[in-house]
């Protein structure tokens, strides 16, 4: 297992869902976080990619000189890779190590959506994506998380599934609440307001508005909605729902008290499910501090 990731370029973002379902389609692939980025120096931004790569800049400067005129937006694809397939290759003097699983993916992305001439494939790449776990650091650093690869593994040595944007905690506590003592977060407009579980689009998706969940998708991905959304991966849990059993005995909703109510943390789709099965309580994971 290992951390990897691909990068859209800008003139890929119009096929990002797309994208997004091919790599989704690979169980072993995890989608860990997706995450658009507004580029201000292009030439700076590609040569950032390209620092860490086996092969010296200047060789590669020729190759990528199509990417100067692409919008300056790129979107990146962190991703659990459960099974890297790891070999060892040579090239312009150098040895380095890359997951065959990876390449696999890339060319396919490359065959579909690059830009074709004379029915053959051009060299204009519409991904790019990372050959180690050094490239995934450095390129997470770059984005301003400063623990690098560390953000994805901070909650790696807890008893329960934790996601890695839930902040460092210290004590937590398993306890049976009221389900409508259950608030969460949603994005109103790229601004964060709590309401009920009934007022969000993830409830508003059981009750037969799927547009509205669709949209909420699309309209925020990648900026205020980092986790990976999708309607068929929404619907495949709701299908199979079986909360805190078999291979989800340790994940729990977890949530932290805020005045009288508890705000979700993480578990809205599993609570909003929950509550449309006319659950009245349920056993949460309450971050305590």
């Amino acid at each position: 297992m290992r951390y990897d990731f691909f990068l859209i370029w800008g003139h890929g973002i119009k096929y990002i869902d797309d994208i997004i379902k091919i790599i989704s389609s690979n169980d072993d692939f995890k989608i860990k976080m997706i995450l658009k980025h507004k580029v201000k120096n292009i030439k700076k931004f590609v040569k950032e990619v390209y620092k860490y790569d086996y092969v010296p800049y200047f060789h590669l400067r020729s190759k990528t000189k199509y990417l100067l005129d692409t919008q300056k937006e790129v979107m990146f694809i962190f991703i659990i890779n459960k099974n890297p397939q790891e070999i060892w290759k040579l090239g312009h003097g150098t040895g380095h190590i890359e997951s065959e699983n990876i390449v696999r993916y890339k060319n396919i992305i490359r065959d579909k959506f690059n830009e074709r001439k004379d029915d053959r494939r051009t060299e204009n790449h519409v991904v790019h994506a990372s050959d180690n776990e050094i490239q995934v650091h450095q390129m997470l650093k770059y984005l301003n998380y400063k623990d690098g690869i560390n953000t994805f593994k901070r909650h790696l040595n807890k008893p329960f599934d934790i996601p890695y944007f839930i902040e460092e905690f210290s004590e937590s506590v398993i306890q049976e609440v009221n389900i409508s003592l259950l608030k969460c977060n949603i994005i109103d407009d790229f601004k964060i307001k709590t309401v009920s579980i009934e007022k969000s689009p993830q409830y508003k998706f059981l009750d037969g508005k799927e547009n509205i969940y669709k949209e909420y998708i699309q309209k925020y991905q990648g900026t205020l909605l980092k986790s990976y959304y999708a309607l068929n991966k929404y619907k495949s849990l709701y299908e199979n729902f079986n909360y805190l059993k078999n291979q989800n005995f340790n994940s729990f909703i977890i949530v932290k008290k805020v005045d009288d109510h508890y705000l979700i943390l993480d578990g809205l789709h599993r609570a909003s499910i929950l509550r449309k099965k006319g659950i009245e309580k349920v056993k949460v994971l309450e971050i305590i501090k």
